[in-house]
């Protein structure tokens, strides 16, 4: 149920090559939860992984990459005495105590194996953290009431059905021992759906809106669930707060109470509960709010200015499902019609049609868009060429799922609207 653990190099863990990495140091320098995460994360079942070894300096704990020598048998290993580049002190190293007969002692103690690939879990846990912290910071001291969902807004909605999506997931994968799928699936769900996406939407309306205060519950709830068994000791630490701001009262959404999290069944959730047009509505969304920021990035507009949009009627319908989050999300000063955008604006493809940003630069640079223009037309051409040929290929059409081949079809019509729409802005410079 798991792969072969390599280093950097390609080269199998041992204590004769003192390349191995003691699981004990990185609970000392990350925490059993990142040491459980990244294992998990790294149990792919197919193939061997490489861990990259680094090395923690016992004077000062500074990660850092030793010097390296061969071994006798050509192995590539670090040198039996590096020193640490950040205090200069000396140490052992493993493969120095195994291999060259080195007694580590006061002045130069044995130095502990490390990877930075532990940071990853460490970051995830420390981000649950403050995440929790921020959420039930937003929950009043008056008890939550149930919930129905008809009364739930649109980013309410859409977190729920990722929520609900996400633990059919972790299901079928823990069925099939997939345990990387289980991590990279609640690492995509909570740092970037709930915390990315969710906590920042619903920043503007939380504070007053009791509906949305039982969805954030009951879905911080469930996620302490869904993630205990890879980080126990976080989620365990979380949980009597979580218990504590109330009862999870969402339709749909079954969280038996228990006080311990280790005793907590896991989350049951209704397929009644997942809204199909919340999600496609919030993508596109997502897919808008992503184009703004990226136009942003590239002009370097500060992210605490705010700026206006000029959209199409589509967009503006789908704004008006989610008006705060949306102007949160993107920054926004206005949105207005298309139509009546002046000059000086900056113009970019969004389902397929052309919308513009105000006060994003001072004066219009015409070689800038144009480049801009023309790169975007670049990429959507490969994407056609690429899904064209997949069409194309009777292996894929005939044995694929129907759902599959008829969702790549949607993409090619998708890429070829943007393509046109792109190659008409840039005509029009």
């Amino acid at each position: 149920i798991h792969p072969m653990i390599q280093d950097g190099y390609g080269q199998r863990m041992s204590k004769s090559l003192g390349n191995g990495v003691d699981p004990r140091d990185i609970i000392h320098t990350h925490g059993a939860d990142a040491l459980r995460y990244v294992f998990a994360q790294m149990a792919t079942t197919t193939q061997d992984v490489r861990l990259p070894v680094d090395m923690l300096c016992p004077h000062c704990e500074h990660a850092f990459h030793p010097k390296e020598t061969k071994s006798p048998n050509g192995y590539r290993v670090a040198v039996p005495e590096p020193q640490c580049p950040e205090c200069g002190k000396s140490m052992v190293s493993g493969y120095g105590v195994a291999n060259a007969h080195i007694t580590p002692t006061s002045d130069k103690p044995l130095a502990r194996n490390t990877s930075q690939q532990f940071d990853q879990g460490r970051n995830f846990a420390n981000k649950l953290w403050n995440a929790a912290r921020y959420a039930l910071g937003q929950l009043g001291d008056e008890t939550l009431a149930e919930v129905q969902l008809d009364e739930l807004a649109l980013v309410d909605r859409w977190i729920l059905t990722r929520l609900s999506r996400t633990v059919r997931k972790i299901e079928a994968a823990l069925d099939q021992y997939q345990f990387n799928v289980y991590a990279d699936a609640a690492y995509d769900f909570i740092w970037g759906e709930f915390c990315d996406w969710y906590l920042e939407a619903i920043k503007p309306t939380v504070k007053d809106s009791r509906a949305q205060q039982q969805t954030l519950l009951t879905t911080l709830n469930a996620i302490l669930r869904i993630l205990h068994p890879l980080c126990p000791f976080v989620t365990e630490s979380l949980w009597p707060h979580v218990q504590a701001a109330g009862e999870p009262q969402v339709p749909g959404v079954h969280l038996e109470t228990r006080e311990l999290l280790a005793q907590a069944p896991w989350p049951k959730i209704d397929t009644a509960v997942e809204d199909e047009q919340a999600v496609e509505d919030f993508s596109c969304i997502q897919e808008v709010i992503d184009t703004i920021r990226n136009i942003r990035g590239e002009h370097n507009v500060s992210p605490n200015k705010r700026i206006g949009l000029y959209a199409t009627s589509a967009t503006s319908a789908l704004i008006d499902k989610s008006p705060e989050a949306f102007h949160t999300l993107a920054g926004l000063s206005f949105v207005r019609p298309i139509g009546e955008r002046p000059e000086g604006t900056v113009s970019f493809i969004s389902g397929g049609q052309e919308q513009a940003l105000a006060d994003v630069i001072e004066a219009v640079d015409t070689n800038a868009q144009r480049d801009r223009l023309q790169r975007q037309i670049a990429d959507l051409e490969k994407r056609r060429e690429g899904l064209v040929k997949r069409l194309a290929n009777p292996g894929y059409t005939d044995k694929a799922p129907p759902h599959l081949v008829q969702e790549t079809r949607t993409q090619l019509t998708t890429v070829q609207t943007d393509l046109a729409a792109s190659e008409k802005a840039l005509t029009a410079l």
